[in-house]
């Protein structure tokens, strides 16, 4: 079987293996190694420039910081501090991200 996605990339393989390939795309591509940038899809973190990298972690900081700006005044105490504990950093395409850049140093 043959899917062509929306930036051209073909993937090949049986229906099982495209079905584990779009679940790890969905959810558990950073655990794989694997990042989802919008300007060159999906891609090995490991074949990422170190600048990318630090770029895609900046995205997601800016996101998680426009979130928490936006919704702020509805919580309480204890859940802007679960927020700003929990924070971008425990997300896992930021770890994943970050130790990719780790191991360059």
């Amino acid at each position: 079987m043959k899917l062509e996605l929306r930036d051209g990339m073909v993937v090949e393989g049986t229906a099982t293996e495209l079905k584990n390939f779009i679940e790890l795309a969905a959810d558990g591509s950073a655990k794989q190694g694997w990042y989802t940038s919008s300007s060159k899809g999906l891609i090995r973190i490991s074949s990422m420039d170190s600048m990318h990298i630090r770029n895609a972690i900046m995205v997601r900081f800016n996101a998680w910081v426009d979130e928490l700006r936006r919704t702020h005044r509805k919580l309480s105490d204890k859940e802007f501090v679960d927020q700003l504990v929990s924070g971008a950093g425990a997300d896992d395409v930021v770890h994943a991200l970050a130790k990719e850049l780790i191991g360059r140093l």
